[in-house]
C-alpha cells in the first residue's frame, strides 16, 4: 500500500474546505446531524431495524447537499435557484421518515404518564378527551384543513421569503427550520411519547366525523406520518419558526399565515396527534432557536474554507440588508 503522506492529507483537506466552502451554513448543519445519525446507527445496530437503508439515505441526503450546491453555481435560473436553495426542505422529510427507525433507539418504554399527569394536574380534564365535546364535522374539516396545510406552508414561506426579501433570509429560515426539525427530533429519542391517539385510544368515544380533509388525514396517517414521537411537537416548532421570520420580513403574509398557523397549533390536540405540551414545548423550543440563528448563521459562514459568495445565488441581489 502506498505510504500516505503528510502533504497528500493537507492537500485533501484543503480541497475539502474548498468544496464545503461553498456549502450554507443550513447545508452543512444538515450534513452534520445525517453523519451523526449514521454514527448513532454504528453504536446501536441491534436497536435499529433497516440500519443500512438509513445508512444509504443519509449518504444520498449529503451527497445531494453537494450536487445542490454545485448546481447553484453553474448560474442556473431564478426559479431553479429557489429550488435548489430550498433543497435542504426534502432533507427535512428524510430525517422526519428516518426518526420512526430511530425512536427506540435508547429506550423501550414510553414517557406519557408524566405529561398525562402533569396535564392533568394542570387543567383537571385530559384535553384530547374533552376535546370530544367539540367534535362536529365541520370542525373536524377546519382543524384538520389547518393541520394538513402546514406541509405545502412551509416550502411557500421559503418561496415568499426568497422571491420577495432575499436568499440571505431564505438562508436562515432554512436553518431555523434545520434546528427546530434536529432538536426536536433529539429530544423525541431520548423522551419517547407515543400520543394521545395511543394511550387514550381505549377512551375515546366519538370518531373525528368529517369529509374531504378528514379522508386526507387519515391517508398521510396511513401512509407517510410516523406512527408515534409526539413530544415536542415538530409541526408547532416549524410553524412558529414560519410566523416568526415572516413576522420580522413580511408583515402582511405574516396575518395571512398567522391565523392558518394558529389553527394547526389548536389541531394538534384536537386531531389526537398530540398532547398540549407538546405542542407548547414545540413552539418554545422553537423561538429559543431562532433567537439563535444569527450567530450560528455567522458562526457557519466563518468556517474555513467558507467565503461570501457562496451564500449568495448568481444574478439573485438581496433586499434583506
Amino acid at each position: 500500500m502506498a505510504r500516505i503522506r503528510a502533504a497528500d492529507v493537507r492537500a485533501g483537506a484543503l480541497r475539502l474546505l474548498k468544496l464545503t466552502g461553498t456549502w450554507r451554513p443550513v447545508d452543512l448543519y444538515c450534513a452534520a446531524y445525517l453523519l451523526g445519525s449514521s454514527i448513532l446507527i454504528l453504536l446501536f445496530p441491534a436497536r435499529v431495524p433497516g440500519r443500512g437503508w438509513l445508512h444509504l439515505g443519509n449518504l444520498l441526503g449529503i451527497g445531494s447537499l453537494g450536487a445542490a450546491r454545485w448546481l447553484v453555481e453553474q448560474r442556473v435560473g431564478r426559479a431553479w435557484q429557489f429550488v435548489l436553495a430550498a433543497f435542504p426542505l426534502l432533507v427535512f422529510i428524510w430525517m422526519y421518515k428516518e426518526l420512526a427507525s430511530l425512536i427506540r433507539i435508547f429506550h423501550e418504554g414510553w414517557f406519557d404518564a408524566p405529561l398525562i399527569e402533569f396535564e392533568y394536574q394542570l387543567f383537571g380534564v385530559h384535553l384530547s378527551l374533552w376535546s370530544e365535546r367539540l367534535i362536529s364535522p365541520f370542525v373536524t374539516e377546519w382543524m384538520l384543513f389547518g393541520y394538513l396545510v402546514y406541509i405545502p406552508l412551509v416550502a411557500i414561506v421559503a418561496a415568499i421569503l426568497f422571491f420577495k426579501v432575499g436568499s440571505a433570509v431564505l438562508d436562515r429560515y432554512l436553518l431555523g427550520l434545520a434546528l427546530a426539525y434536529s432538536i426536536s427530533f433529539v429530544i423525541t429519542m431520548l423522551i419517547p411519547v407515543e400520543g394521545p391517539q395511543y394511550t387514550f385510544a381505549e377512551m375515546y368515544t366519538r370518531d373525528l366525523d368529517g369529509w374531504v380533509f378528514r379522508f386526507l388525514a387519515r391517508l398521510l396517517a396511513e401512509y407517510a406520518q410516523n406512527p408515534t414521537g409526539a413530544f415536542p411537537s415538530p409541526h408547532a416548532a416549524a410553524g412558529t419558526v414560519m410566523l416568526l421570520f415572516l413576522g420580522k420580513h413580511q408583515k402582511t403574509a405574516f396575518f395571512i399565515v398567522l391565523p392558518l398557523v394558529v389553527t394547526f397549533y389548536l389541531s394538534t390536540v384536537y386531531g389526537r396527534y398530540h398532547y398540549i405540551s407538546d405542542t407548547i414545548a414545540g413552539i418554545l423550543l422553537a423561538v429559543f432557536l431562532v433567537s439563535a440563528v444569527p450567530r450560528l448563521h455567522r458562526l457557519g459562514a466563518s468556517l474555513p474554507g467558507a467565503r461570501p459568495s457562496a451564500l449568495k445565488y448568481p444574478g439573485h441581489e438581496d433586499s434583506s440588508r
